[in-house]
């Protein structure tokens, strides 16, 4: 009979860690799917963002000139071989 209780106090201490291992398995699955979330979210800023810089480019056109505007509202031009300018 002490080959049974000895029997059961490994099927008991096997209980435990594949428990434990489980919770860390768990704990593991719950850390990567946060992970994934902020990636989720930051492919979306970045999508947003490439959209924005996609808008801002389509108001530039090539003709040989580069049109810049200062900040006081004076606008600035300079010729180029291949500039660009605002349309």
């Amino acid at each position: 009979s002490g080959e049974v209780t000895h029997s059961i106090e490994n099927i008991a201490s096997i209980s435990e860690e594949n428990g434990a291992a489980a919770e860390e398995v768990s704990a593991a699955m719950e850390e990567m799917n946060a992970q994934v979330e902020e990636v989720a979210a930051s492919a979306e800023s970045l999508a947003e963002m490439a959209r924005t810089l996609q808008e801002l480019a389509a108001q530039f056109k090539l003709d040989g000139k580069v049109g810049v505007k200062k900040p006081d509202g004076l606008s600035l031009s300079a010729r180029r071989s291949s500039g660009v300018q605002r349309s």
